[in-house]
């Protein structure tokens, strides 16, 4: 029997701030006794390689190890080996630019209860200044472009309580059964800090386990604070597409429409989910009322063009620049981008004015190119093939706008 119930591994390399807050954050909000912590530390050159192991062990006590490398082997062969060092039924792999928040843990282990058939689980993972979504699981839009599903909605917004099964979900925090880790292979140690999730996630599915995100467990995710973390995206791009070609496919239309959604591609293919209200229902709502309800539901497209129409006549451009960066976070249009310059005109800033002018050129430049019809033309023909309705009217109405 394992000695424990849970080990939580977590790779590091430098960032000894963040480590040290993560740690805190993990004995305050984590009193069982039955859980390890093990950190690799991937040959950090600043203060960890010192106070790593005396913070652990003032936390954790016997429970804590402090794996100290002499280089860097990377994420996963990080991972692996923490996974090796430890006793425990279930490991949680953990990004040290994480909090985690009161009983994060329960409902994560409560999950395998509760779906016998879970391979693996995350929580919700919010933006520590905003509580909004950071990951709520991945999803992969009409040109299978790997994103955050739902990413930055409140999260007090009703999709976080809906379940769904999932592709993927992110290994900047994923409890997984020891066992199940070893059967699936562990994570893929050609990839360089980038794809082993989506790797690892694959090949659970392909035991017939299902993966899930589990939002009552929250934890929030400072993101990407390793420098370098992209550099080697291309590479990591090859290795995935080698292991796993086919294994993937675009699902964001998919839980769009089960939610109550629209998805709508813009003339270059960019993907936004869409919440689609009727005139009868929005009709006579002035200044105050868009705003509440913008704010309540940041999907509804047609509320933000109203309340910015109404900012224009009445000539308060500070408001209305406030409102289309509020609308640029979710909808990547053209309209977004122009009526950002106009405002920027109005404002005098001349910054913000020629990054709209290069962004525009940038969106006008590839909506011309054959590229964007072949990418088309792609997505349609694998609707077709797969028989997605769903699918199939996005690409009609695509079609009807930008044909």
């Amino acid at each position: 029997m394992p000695r424990y119930t849970v080990a939580v591994i977590i790779p590091v390399f430098n960032q000894w701030a963040l480590t040290a807050g993560c740690l805190r954050s993990l004995c305050e909000h984590t009193p069982r006794e039955d859980v390890q912590v093990i950190v690799v530390d991937n040959g950090s050159t600043d203060a960890t390689a010192q106070a790593c192991g005396p913070l652990g062990r003032e936390l954790f006590g016997a429970r804590f190890e402090h794996v100290r490398l002499e280089e860097n082997i990377n994420f996963g062969p990080g991972c692996n080996l923490g996974a090796d060092r430890a006793d425990a039924e279930f490991l949680f792999f953990l990004n040290n630019d994480t909090l985690v928040t009161p009983d994060w843990l329960a409902p994560l282990l409560d999950a395998f209860d509760a779906w016998p058939s879970c391979g693996a689980a995350g929580p919700l993972l919010l933006y520590p200044d905003r509580d909004r979504i950071q990951h709520l699981g991945v999803t992969l839009t009409p040109t299978n472009h790997v994103t955050h599903l739902y990413h930055c909605l409140p999260a007090t917004h009703p999709v976080v309580s809906v379940r769904r099964e999932l592709q993927a979900i992110t290994g900047a925090a994923l409890m997984i059964p020891a066992e199940v880790f070893g059967r699936a292979g562990r994570f893929w140690e050609e990839y360089r800090n980038g794809y082993e999730d989506l790797d690892l996630c694959w090949q659970i599915r392909a035991l017939g386990l299902k993966l899930r995100c589990v939002s009552e467990s929250r934890i929030y995710h400072l993101t990407s604070q390793t420098p370098g973390r992209f550099d080697a995206e291309s590479h990591n791009a090859h290795v995935l597409a080698r292991r796993c070609q086919g294994a993937f496919h675009p699902d964001m239309h998919r839980f769009a429409h089960a939610d109550g959604y629209e998805l709508r591609l813009t003339p270059t293919l960019t993907a936004n989910i869409v919440r689609v209200r009727s005139e009868a229902e929005t009709k006579g709502f002035g200044m105050e009322r868009l705003w509440g309800e913008i704010q309540a539901e940041p999907l509804w497209e047609e509320g933000y063009e109203r309340l910015v129409e109404l900012f224009f006549k009445q000539r308060l451009w500070s408001a209305a620049l406030d409102v289309l960066q509020l609308q640029q976070s979710f909808f990547s249009t053209e309209k977004v981008v122009t009526d950002l310059a106009r405002v920027a005109s109005r404002l005098g800033d001349a910054s913000l004015l020629a990054n709209c002018r290069n962004t525009l050129d940038g969106l006008r430049r590839e909506a011309a190119s054959k590229e964007v019809l072949r990418k088309f033309m792609a997505i349609q023909r694998w609707a077709q093939e797969s028989y997605d309705e769903v699918l199939l009217s996005v690409c009609r109405k695509w079609s009807a706008d930008c044909i």
